[in-house]
């Protein structure tokens, strides 16, 4: 015999959950959200949840490449980064992208080719890099919280786990800022 819920004990099962998880960090709105859970909500929007685990002892680790995306969002998380310094951090990085655009650009022969259009392969790798795809970056991960849902998930996993190693002094308060 298959045991079923009343409709009673589902919808108090329901309430329990949501209840749960109110206050977490993925469960704030935009405005309430830090940079740092709007960074980590879009690295780990393509992580399973199936996928997902850690413990206060242990935190969290590659998994043989199923929990990456948890591995790799932990450093800004734990910093706190701030949309200033991670734009900052793209930027300098943004050079090597503009490097290697350019480098492609210039084996097409794109100069030669496009002499009558004035194309100019190092200024406008450097606008489609710096002026295109990282303020696009930064804009997508600003804006698009509430779109993120699976990434906010996961940030709800990891604030828990989080407060739980804080609890048992195995992380500073600081390393939890990025909840608040």
């Amino acid at each position: 015999m298959v045991y079923k819920k009343s409709r009673k004990q589902a919808k108090r099962k329901r309430t329990k959950t949501r209840k749960g998880m109110r206050g977490r960090v993925g469960n704030k709105s935009v405005n309430k959200a830090s940079f740092a859970a709007k960074l980590g909500a879009f690295i780990c929007e393509n992580q399973k949840m199936k996928n997902v685990y850690g413990n206060a002892e242990e935190g969290f680790d590659e998994g043989g490449g199923k929990n990456i995306q948890i591995f790799g969002v932990l450093p800004f998380l734990h910093i706190n980064i701030t949309e200033k310094q991670f734009t900052n951090m793209l930027y300098k990085a943004g050079g090597d992208l503009v490097k290697a655009c350019t480098s492609l650009c210039n084996k097409k022969g794109l100069n030669t080719k496009l002499k009558s259009l004035r194309f100019n392969c190092a200024k406008q790798s450097q606008k489609g890099i710096k002026d295109g795809l990282l303020e696009t970056i930064v804009d997508s991960i600003k804006d698009k919280w509430i779109m993120r849902k699976n990434g906010r998930r996961v940030l709800n996993v990891i604030e828990k786990v989080q407060k739980e190693q804080y609890a048992k002094g195995i992380i500073p308060a600081s390393s939890i800022n990025w909840t608040k």
